[in-house]
C-alpha cells in the first residue's frame, strides 16, 4: 500500500471551518477599532473644544461675564452656545446658527461669588437620530481676586 495519502474531504472541511472562524474573529477586531479611534477622536476634540471655551470665559474675567445659559444642547441659550466645525488644517470656525456643525459647545455661568462656570460639549451621532450626545463637561469657578 502507498503511504501517500492527500486530505480528505471532511479535514478539508474542519481545516475551513477553522480558518473562516479565525478571519471573522480578526475582522470583527477591525470594525471594533474603527469604531473606538472615531471615539477617541471625539473625545480629543471635546476635550479641546471644552477647554478652549473655558480659558476664553476665564480669562474675560467676572466683570465681562453675565450668569446665566444652560447645558440643554436641544434648546440653546442665546449667547451662551456655539456650534463648532473644525476644517482639514485645524481652523476652528464657530457660529450660532449653522446647526449642522459636528459639535455643540454649552455654557452655564452662575450668579454667586465665586462664579460658577460649566461647560459642555456635544457631538453629532451617527445613525437615524443624529442627535447631539455629550462628550465632556467641566466646571470651574471664578473668584475677583487671589
Amino acid at each position: 500500500m502507498s503511504s501517500n495519502r492527500g486530505f480528505s474531504l471532511i479535514e478539508t472541511m474542519i481545516a475551513t471551518v477553522v480558518l473562516v472562524t479565525g478571519l471573522l474573529a480578526v475582522a470583527s477586531l477591525f470594525s471594533y477599532s474603527i469604531r473606538t479611534n472615531m471615539y477617541t477622536e471625539q473625545m480629543t476634540t471635546g476635550i479641546l473644544l471644552a477647554n478652549t471655551t473655558m480659558e476664553g470665559l476665564r480669562s474675560t474675567g467676572m466683570s465681562g461675564l453675565t450668569a446665566g445659559g444652560g447645558l440643554d444642547s436641544s434648546s440653546p441659550t442665546a449667547n451662551y452656545f456655539e456650534y463648532v466645525s473644525i476644517s482639514t488644517s485645524g481652523a476652528l470656525t464657530t457660529d450660532t446658527v449653522t446647526t449642522t456643525a459636528p459639535y455643540l459647545t454649552l455654557w452655564m455661568i452662575s450668579d454667586a461669588n465665586p462664579l460658577i462656570i460649566t461647560v459642555a460639549v456635544y457631538a453629532q451621532r451617527g445613525g437615524v437620530s443624529g442627535q447631539m450626545a455629550e462628550l465632556i463637561r467641566t466646571t470651574t469657578s471664578l473668584t475677583s481676586g487671589f
